[in-house]
């Protein structure tokens, strides 16, 4: 996950339920932070589009079976879930946060 330049992101979200728990980064941070503690990125790729279909697409199973789908992430993260999931499409769809995909690695000393 990362942080964009548009504004405050709308909580909660999957990764935390309010601003005090979420650590987010621009992809400049993260890539300086990285470095930093010795990594080297492989690959990286924004994964932003991905993430709003996926998103699109479980809110409108949740729409057309009113509700939780039978087995997803609403096990893990509760009852907020719905909440999460329309918050976290919202935060994509207005450029609040992106998604990057990445590999990295440590070079063996």
């Amino acid at each position: 996950m990362r942080l964009r330049e548009q504004g405050t992101v709308n909580f909660p979200v999957p990764w935390a339920r309010e601003t005090s728990i979420s650590f987010l980064a621009t992809p400049d941070e993260l890539q300086a932070l990285l470095k930093q503690t010795g990594f080297q990125v492989v690959r990286w790729r924004d994964t932003t589009e991905d993430g709003k279909i996926w998103f699109r697409a479980v809110a409108e199973k949740m729409q057309k079976l009113g509700g939780a789908l039978p087995l997803g992430f609403h096990i893990l993260l509760g009852p907020d879930f719905k909440t999460m999931a329309s918050n976290q499409l919202r935060n994509l769809n207005e450029n609040r946060i992106g998604l990057i995909e990445t590999i990295v690695q440590r070079p063996l000393s």
